[in-house]
C-alpha cells in the first residue's frame, strides 16, 4: 500500500494521534498502538516533540505497516503535486526577490563608485576634509571589491535557484511516473 498523507487536527500526542488514525481493537490493541507510533515517528521525526503537533501540519502515513486505517487520507501521489507546485512558486518568488535585491546594492554601488570618481566631489571632500585625499581610492577599492562579491554571490545564488527547479522538475516527473 502506497504511503498516505493526513493533517493533524487537535492531537498533542502521538498516542492520540495512532488513535485517531488506525484500527487499534483486539487482544494486540497495544501492540498495534506500539507498532504505529514508531512507524509514524520514523516518517515524522517532527512528531517526537510537542512542537511537531502544530494544527494543519501535513504527515506522512507509512503504507507498509500492515494495520488498517480509520479513514481515508489523500494518496501522496495527490498531495505530492501541489508541494510541487508550491515550491516551484516559492522558488520563483525567491529568484525574483534575490534579483531585485542584488540589482538594487549593485545600482547603489555603481553610484557611489561614480560618486568617488567625480572631480568636483572629491575636491569639496579634500576640502572638507584633507586626509581624505588618501582614503577616497582606498574606498572606492574597497566598495568595487564588494561590489565584485556581490555579483558573484549574485549570480551563484541564480545558479542554484535554476539547479532547484532543474531539480523539482525531476521530481514532479518521477511522482507522476509511480501515480
Amino acid at each position: 500500500m502506497a504511503d498516505k498523507i493526513a493533517t493533524l487536527e487537535r492531537e498533542r500526542s502521538i498516542r492520540t494521534l495512532v488513535e485517531r488514525l488506525f484500527v487499534l481493537e483486539g487482544r494486540d490493541a497495544a501492540a498495534k498502538r506500539s507498532h504505529a507510533e514508531k512507524a509514524l515517528l520514523r516518517a515524522n521525526p517532527e512528531l517526537s516533540s510537542a512542537d511537531g503537533f502544530r494544527l494543519g501540519r501535513r504527515i506522512v502515513i507509512p503504507g507498509d505497516i500492515g494495520l488498517e486505517l480509520k479513514e481515508q487520507p489523500e494518496p501522496v501521489a495527490e498531495e505530492a503535486k501541489g508541494i510541487f507546485d508550491e515550491t516551484d512558486a516559492r522558488l520563483k518568488l525567491a529568484q525574483k526577490t534575490f534579483a531585485q535585491r542584488f540589482e538594487s546594492s549593485a545600482k547603489a554601488d555603481e553610484k557611489v563608485l561614480q560618486q568617488a570618481n567625480d572631480r568636483e566631489f572629491a575636491k569639496k571632500l579634500r576640502k572638507a576634509l584633507p586626509e581624505s585625499a588618501a582614503l577616497l581610492p582606498l574606498a572606492a577599492k574597497a566598495i568595487g571589491v564588494r561590489a565584485e562579491a556581490e555579483k558573484g554571490r549574485g549570480e551563484r545564488l541564480a545558479k542554484a535557484i535554476d539547479e532547484a527547479q532543474e531539480q523539482l522538475a525531476v521530481l514532479r516527473k518521477l511522482a507522476e511516473k509511480h501515480r
